[in-house]
């Protein structure tokens, strides 16, 4: 089974490996899920994952918006660098007449990246220290 680094290294790797539109385009998407994967299994998403399991469509936009409801510092700045990957791939999905950089796509590699391995090293922290009854 993989996880979302296997996804984002995925992103990576094949920015590394082609310089077309295309793949910029491709790399930015990936960098995107790779970034909601892991915040769907992270702790701080984690709530919203288990009350939506049903639910079919609408669905990222709503996380967003949910992540954007925390007191958490580092989950709203979380939410902010989603919200941004979101609008990358939409851009690259969808819009396919505009044009799509290589920066860009580093861009989202750096923002999912960084959501995954930086961002939320104090909410880990504050969770370790939680003590239960």
């Amino acid at each position: 089974m993989i996880d979302a680094k296997d996804i984002i290294d995925d992103a990576i790797d094949a920015l590394q490996s082609g310089r077309s539109e295309a793949r910029y385009r491709a790399v930015a998407a990936r960098a995107y899920y790779a970034a909601y994967h892991f915040l769907l299994k992270h702790p701080c998403g984690q709530i919203f994952a288990t009350a939506t399991t049903s639910k079919k469509g609408g669905l990222h936009r709503e996380f967003i918006s949910w992540l954007y409801k925390s007191t958490e510092p580092c989950v709203l700045q979380v939410a902010m660098k989603l919200d941004a990957l979101f609008d990358s791939r939409v851009i690259a999905d969808y819009k396919i007449g505009a044009p799509f950089s290589s920066k860009t796509a580093q861009a989202s590699i750096d923002d999912a990246s960084d959501i995954i391995d930086v961002d939320l090293k104090s909410y880990n922290a504050a969770a370790d220290r939680r003590t239960y009854p």
